[in-house]
């Protein structure tokens, strides 16, 4: 195909000729008889010939287009397809294997959170134990049971202080093509009670534009389709007539 932009040029030259002359027609005309309603009949056909040259003038122009748009689709859809066919189970296989790390981490963060709660638990059973010790030896009677008592509490604290500081190979596992985010999230886990805060007032049906509870029109239909009488019972919900346009 030539230079498209000098092909528009000289079509855009051949349309004006076509144009210019109608809109100066048009633009004088005035229905107002039966003369100037035939006038306007007669300039109708002119328009309606114009047209269709213009049409089958730009034809020449816009087929083979169309035609190139069509196969550039055509490659498009062969290579997305292609794309998709390998990309689309690797995107599954990350979620899965993503969802298996988030399951490990999680567990991993309970198990740590445990030995953490009980290993503080024993460095305060060893301060306990400690103090108790010193307390008996304040009172012990002899000096050889005194002497015996601060010794046993001195190694209490020491054992406390050994319990209490944090091991060195007991943080949580760090992968080199990941990384991990702690992040917080709110779960509704009682749906009703959550739904009778929301019409109560409690809690604001929508906030800063996002909407809390959303009407499921679709599967109350469903259910109206088969059970009318059930759904017009519930509260909230009105029986509506509504029109719906089909072909013959």
């Amino acid at each position: 195909m030539a230079d498209i932009s000098v092909v528009n040029t000289k079509a855009r030259q051949e349309g004006l000729v076509l144009l210019k002359p109608l809109m100066e027609t048009v633009k004088a005309l005035e229905v107002t008889d039966e003369a100037s309603y035939l006038e306007a009949d007669e300039v109708l056909g002119r328009i309606r010939a114009a047209r269709t040259k213009w049409r089958l003038r730009m034809s020449d122009i816009l087929d083979p287009l169309k035609e190139a748009v069509q196969a550039a689709k055509r490659a498009m859809t062969g290579a997305d397809g292609l794309y998709q066919e390998v990309d689309t189970p690797m995107a599954q296989m990350e979620v899965a294997v993503k969802g298996a790390m988030r399951e490990y981490k999680i567990e991993e963060a309970r198990r740590l959170q445990a030995v953490e709660e009980e290993r503080q638990a024993k460095a305060a059973k060893a301060l306990a134990e400690a103090k108790a010790k010193q307390e008996a030896a304040a009172k012990a009677k002899t000096v050889q049971m005194k002497a015996k008592l601060q010794e046993q509490a001195a190694q209490a604290e020491r054992t406390a202080v050994a319990v209490a500081a944090p091991p060195l190979t007991a943080g949580p596992v760090k992968g080199a093509a990941s990384t991990v985010r702690r992040v917080q999230k709110a779960v509704v886990q009682d749906t009703q009670a959550f739904i009778q805060a929301v019409a109560s007032g409690r809690v604001p049906p929508v906030h800063d534009g996002a909407v809390f509870v959303i009407i499921n029109h679709a599967a109350i239909n469903k259910v109206f389709k088969s059970n009318p009488e059930l759904v017009a019972s519930w509260p909230g919900v009105v029986v509506e007539e509504d029109v719906i346009i089909a072909g013959r």
